[in-house]
């Protein structure tokens, strides 16, 4: 499903970019096809026809890896609508790291 992503808070790190959705998860979701210079935990917006979301970046894939050019984000608000389903509020849940970890090997 294609998005539209900014980085409002740091215009040296994207501009308006489209990217396609991979994956979706009640937390949040994993797009590709962006070149992003920012860092994990900077904000991005998503949209999706008029439904405009934020999200923290909780990982950039790597250079040169599988993942190169995908960023995984995480919800920072409740969110209705962008990929058709209602993620769930950031404080509902403790991040599990160790699957970034296995991620960032790969």
């Amino acid at each position: 499903m294609k998005v539209k992503i900014s980085a409002p808070d740091k215009s040296e790190s994207i501009l308006h970019q489209s990217a396609c959705t991979l994956d979706v998860a009640g937390r949040g979701a994993r797009i590709s096809g962006v070149k992003y210079a920012g860092q994990p935990g900077d904000t991005v917006i998503v949209e999706r026809g008029n439904v405009r979301a934020k999200f923290k970046v909780a990982w950039i894939g790597a250079p040169g890896t599988s993942r190169d050019g995908q960023l995984g984000l995480q919800t920072t608000e409740p969110v209705r609508g962008l990929w058709g389903i209602e993620t769930a509020p950031p404080d509902d849940f403790a991040i599990d790291t160790s699957c970034e970890e296995k991620l960032r090997r790969t």
